[in-house]
């Protein structure tokens, strides 16, 4: 059998394998040089926080709270920018949405301490004092919520409103500031 120039020639393999070791190389640089100039972004660390929720009576008005409990997980900061309706746990989105699939977004009264955090093991309560407008606090009956927020005792503000229609209420919580997932999104029936 003749043997060719081909089969003769070892360099064939060199060759190739120079090519690949070189492409690989290019292509693994502009993976690298991409994801430093910002052009590819890696998913941050979310705030693991997972929570269980239930609905509580409330034992002032016979009105319907949600609880939330902080299982475990991260420790989770209030921030105040300042005005009404800015008081929120950092980084995190609360939405209640009804059985109609109106969504509305939950605000931290006001009254609470801007510096509260969140540890597990926390107690935290949605609640609505008007139509539409819903708070999260440490207890159900927090005063002077702020935004319409009044007081949760039914003397000298208003009271908590009950959750209306009833039915399958949705409740998401969102991590904004970190990683833009949802961390919990579940349903309660009211």
């Amino acid at each position: 059998m003749k043997k060719t120039g081909r089969d003769n020639d070892p360099g064939m393999n060199e060759l190739m394998a120079e090519v690949l070791i070189i492409s690989l190389v290019v292509v693994l640089g502009g993976i690298v040089g991409s994801v430093m100039l910002g052009y590819i972004s890696l998913p941050q660390k979310s705030n693991l926080s997972p929570f269980a929720v239930n609905p509580v009576q409330n034992k002032t008005t016979g009105n319907t709270s949600l609880e939330l409990h902080l299982v475990t997980g991260d420790n989770l900061h209030a921030s105040n920018a300042g005005s009404a309706g800015s008081y929120a746990i950092r980084n995190m989105t609360f939405n209640i949405i009804d059985p109609n699939g109106t969504r509305y977004q939950v605000v931290m009264c006001r009254s609470m301490p801007t510096d509260t955090v969140v540890k597990p093991g926390t107690q935290l309560f949605i609640f609505q004092r008007q139509k539409g407008v819903f708070f999260l606090a440490n207890s159900p009956d927090m005063p002077s919520c702020g935004g319409g927020g009044g007081g949760g005792g039914g003397t000298g503000g208003q009271t908590n409103l009950a959750y209306l229609p009833h039915g399958a209420w949705r409740l998401t919580i969102a991590d904004t500031g970190n990683a833009n997932m949802v961390v919990f999104d579940g349903k309660i029936n009211l």
